[in-house]
């Protein structure tokens, strides 16, 4: 997944920083934690209570 909504927006996640909490984009709204490495950067899946934390 290249994209997921943060602040209402629709976001690829190369344009925010590492470890920002945003929505996944699609059907399940389910919330999402930038990740970046070395070589290439995506959105993972993050529990429910520790997106409420962030």
């Amino acid at each position: 997944m290249k994209y997921a909504v943060v602040d209402g927006k629709l976001t690829h996640v190369n344009k925010v920083p590492k470890g920002t909490i945003a929505r996944e984009f699609g059907y399940s709204n389910y919330p999402v934690i930038a990740c970046k490495g070395k070589y290439r950067s995506y959105w993972k899946y993050v529990s429910v209570n520790k997106a409420n934390y962030a």
